[in-house]
C-alpha cells in the first residue's frame, strides 16, 4: 500500500514547523488546545488545493491571517513537502504559499520528486507559479513533462477524506432524503448515507450484511435497513426493529447508533475502486456518543481498516486508545500532541521506553495517570 510517510509542515495555525513521520495507523492524542483538529484539518485543506478552491477556502477561514501560525506578521509563508513511499520508488510533493496584500495566499511554488527505487537521484519537476491555484490538474490535461507523477499526486490527495460525522440533530443532512445520484463514495458527512447502503446492497451484499450483523452487535434492537428507492429516484434511511413490524426513519435512532452506523459503513465498505475507497480516512474523535461497548467495536473496524488505507485519529478516549493500541509493538502508532511555546509539537513513543509501565498498565490507564504525555496534568 502506497501511503504518506513523511510529512513536512511550517506555517500553519498552531503548527510553526513539523517534520513528522507516518504510519499506516496513527492515534494522536493531546490535551484541549494541543492542535490536534489543526493537523487532522491540514489533510482537508490539500483537498481544497487540489479541487483548485484554494482561495475561496483561505477567504472562508478569514484569510491569510487565520491560517498562518500566529498570522501574517508573525509568518509570511507556508509550506509542505508529502512524502509517498511505495516498492516502486517514493513520490514526493512540495508546495510553498506565500501572503498576499489582500490576505489572501498563492503559489510561490509547486514542486514534484519521483525517485524509482535503486536509482541515485530523483527526477524533479517545478510546476511554477500559478499565482492563485495548483497547476497540478493542468499538467494532467496537458500531458506536461512528469504528468505520471502530478497524476499519482492528485489521484492520492484527492482521496484524503475528513469524515465528521457528530452532527446528528434533526435537520443534519444523513437524516434526510438524498438522491440517489450521490453514492460514488461516502461523503464526508455521511449525507449521502442511505444511498450508499443501498449500492453496496446491491454490488457487494455480503459486505451489506456484514455491517447489518456489525450494527447488531451495539444496537440489539436493530433489525435490518430497509432501503427503497422512491419512484423519483431518491432515498431516505429507513430501518426495522427485531420483534417488530414497523419501519423507522433516522429520526427514530439515538445520536449514537446513527453516528456509529455511518462509522462501520465507512470502515467496512468493499475496497474495490467503483467505491472510490479513500487513501487516507482522517476522524475527529470518532468516540463522540458512543456506548463503551460500541468503542471497543469501533476500534476493530479502525485497525481493519488500516489494512486497506492509511488512518490517522484524534481521540480524547482512553477506551479507544486502548482498543486500538492493544500490542506494545503497536505503542509506535500512538502520536502525542502538546502545545509548547506557543506552538503545537508532536511525538512518539517507542514500545521500549514505556515496556516497563506496559507489564502492569494498559496505555488508556498510563494516559490517565499522566505517563504518557498529552495530557491536561502532565
Amino acid at each position: 500500500m502506497d501511503y504518506i510517510r513523511k510529512l513536512q509542515l511550517a506555517g500553519y495555525k498552531s503548527i510553526e514547523h513539523i517534520d513528522l513521520e507516518l504510519r499506516p495507523f496513527n492515534v494522536l492524542i493531546g490535551a484541549n488546545g494541543a492542535g490536534k483538529s489543526n493537523l487532522l484539518s491540514w489533510f482537508r485543506f490539500l483537498n481544497w488545493i487540489t479541487a483548485e478552491r484554494l482561495q475561496f477556502h483561505v477567504a472562508d477561514q478569514g484569510d491569510a491571517e487565520s491560517v498562518l501560525h500566529h498570522g501574517v506578521n508573525r509568518t509570511q509563508h507556508l509550506t509542505c513537502t508529502l512524502g509517498f513511499s511505495s516498492q516502486s520508488g517514493t513520490n514526493e510533493y512540495e508546495i510553498r504559499l506565500q501572503n498576499t496584500e489582500t490576505g489572501s495566499l498563492v503559489f510561490e511554488h509547486e514542486r514534484l520528486r519521483y525517485q524509482a527505487q535503486g536509482s541515485s537521484q530523483p527526477h524533479v519537476v517545478d510546476l511554477g507559479a500559478e499565482p492563485r491555484e495548483t497547476r497540478l490538474g493542468s499538467a494532467i490535461r496537458k500531458k506536461q513533462p512528469g504528468y505520471t507523477t502530478a497524476k499519482f499526486i492528485k489521484w492520492k490527495l484527492d482521496r484524503f477524506r475528513y469524515y465528521h460525522f457528530h452532527d446528528t440533530s434533526k435537520n443534519a443532512a444523513v437524516k434526510q432524503t438524498k438522491s440517489l445520484d450521490g453514492e460514488r463514495f461516502l461523503t464526508h458527512d455521511g449525507s449521502n448515507l442511505a444511498a450508499f447502503l443501498y449500492r453496496v446492497s446491491q454490488d457487494e451484499p455480503a459486505t451489506f450484511e456484514a455491517i447489518e450483523d456489525t450494527v447488531r452487535l451495539v444496537a440489539p434492537f436493530f433489525d435490518r435497513f430497509v432501503l427503497e428507492p422512491s419512484t423519483s429516484d431518491t432515498i431516505k434511511l429507513r430501518w426495522r426493529e427485531r420483534g417488530a413490524g414497523s419501519v423507522f426513519g433516522p429520526h427514530q435512532l439515538s445520536d449514537g447508533t446513527l453516528r456509529f452506523i455511518c462509522l462501520a459503513t465507512l470502515l467496512m465498505q468493499p475496497n474495490k475502486e467503483a467505491f472510490l475507497p479513500p487513501a487516507l480516512i482522517v476522524l475527529d474523535e470518532p468516540e463522540l456518543g458512543l456506548h463503551p461497548y460500541a468503542i471497543s467495536i469501533l476500534g476493530a473496524l479502525l485497525r481493519r481498516a488500516a489494512g486497506w488505507s492509511q488512518v490517522l485519529i484524534a481521540t480524547q478516549s482512553p477506551l479507544l486508545l486502548d482498543a486500538v493500541i492493544e500490542e506494545r509493538g503497536q505503542v509506535e502508532d500512538l502520536l502525542v500532541a502538546e502545545h509548547e511555546h506557543g506552538k503545537s509539537t508532536f511525538h512518539r513513543y517507542t514500545p521500549e521506553q514505556l515496556k516497563d509501565w506496559l507489564a502492569d498498565y494498559s496505555p488508556g490507564q498510563l494516559w490517565l495517570k499522566g505517563v504518557l504525555r498529552g495530557s491536561p496534568i502532565t
